[in-house]
């Protein structure tokens, strides 16, 4: 049977709320800064890779030093030395085989004097945090990075190819000058830290089929139940959330003074004084439209018909009776507590125009 459940190892789509998001096929808008970012990263990567070799003294690996199995599903030069561009690993859960991972490595390499593997990530990242993988380290500035190298050393690992480390290459964007500061971080691969990733994404089990369901019935009740899972690297500063193209959802834009289009606002407000006069002449109408109506009501007996064709009119009159309940006494009547369970949350923004 399929996995129903298909999460990207990638740093974006490794939260839990995306994974739910994605199934609602929400509309998403992106912003020019999450376009740009993206940007840069695709910019970045070869020649972010390419310094990687140099400084790193690495090597390509060849296709006879990774197993039979996968030399079909990598691209191959004439020097027999493997591009990983089109690799794609997919991994089933170990525990549940309705969960499945599913990953892209940036690069595979090989130490140029040992002939060990090493998997390359590599990443552009802006000035905030570059300092703070310069001052705290990865595991601890991006915890979001190392968990997502930890998983490809396993994936790499569970397809028979014995990688035991890795290096997060990172370019700060943000260089003033000629040179862009380049840095590397050699991350272990801890069995640990997977097993958390793993033991997190089973967890998340109950959660998926819940909210599934509730979005076959509403999708506004379904947002509400994503957006109380716990995320292990939420803050809407940081990439994850910074970059993910259904950050609005979790964290809606606070709109300011500064924000409002003043030009617009006028127009509007002087189309809406235009409309509420000639409402205004056309309530007199309707007031006197009712009072004739009334009028009409007590000339004619509970039930009548009648059609007036030289006029084109033709009058029904018809009686009913229906229970009138006075809902406010009811409530009152009702214990409070009880009432509770019936209440529901309603945000409701006012409006107020004043004229001179």
């Amino acid at each position: 049977m399929g996995a129903f459940i298909r999460i990207s190892v990638s740093t974006t789509s490794s939260c839990p709320r995306k994974i739910m998001y994605d199934k609602l096929h929400l509309p998403v808008e992106l912003s020019e800064y999450i376009k740009r970012r993206m940007f840069d990263g695709n910019l970045h990567e070869e020649s972010i890779l390419a310094e990687s070799y140099e400084k790193l003294n690495l090597r390509k690996l060849t296709v006879t030093e990774i197993p039979k199995s996968l030399r079909e599903y990598v691209n191959v030069d004439a020097n027999g030395n493997i591009n990983f561009e089109q690799f794609k690993m997919v991994m089933t859960h170990p525990e549940d085989p309705d969960i499945e991972f599913v990953g892209k490595i940036d690069d595979l390499a090989a130490k140029v004097d040992t002939g060990e593997p090493v998997l390359l990530e590599a990443k552009a990242v802006g000035q905030n945090t570059w300092i703070k993988l310069i001052t705290k380290g990865v595991q601890e500035a991006t915890p979001y990075y190392y968990e997502q190298v930890q998983m490809y050393l396993y994936m790499l690992n569970s397809l028979g190819i014995p990688v035991t480390y890795g290096y997060l290459v990172v370019r700060n964007v943000d260089t003033k000058g000629r040179m862009y500061d380049f840095r590397w971080f050699r991350i272990n691969a801890d069995y640990n830290v997977v097993k958390n990733i793993l033991d997190r994404f089973k967890a998340l089990k109950p959660a998926y089929t819940k909210i599934t369901g509730a979005a076959m019935l509403d999708t506004e009740t379904a947002i509400e139940e994503i957006k109380q899972l716990q995320v292990p690297f939420a803050d809407p500063d940081l990439p994850p959330c910074e970059l993910c193209i259904y950050r609005d959802y979790c964290y809606p834009p606070v709109q300011t003074e500064e924000d409002v289009d003043e030009n617009q606002v006028k127009f509007i407000v002087e189309r809406i004084k235009q409309l509420e006069t000639e409402v205004a002449l056309t309530k007199q109408k309707m007031k006197e439209i009712d009072e004739l109506k009334k009028q009409l009501k007590e000339l004619l007996p509970d039930k009548y018909e009648k059609e007036f064709e030289d006029i084109g009119v033709k009058v029904k009159v018809t009686t009913s009776v229906k229970p009138n309940y006075k809902w406010r006494d009811i409530l009152e009547s009702l214990d409070s507590e009880f009432l509770k369970q019936f209440a529901t949350t309603k945000t409701t923004k006012y409006l107020r125009i004043s004229y001179k």
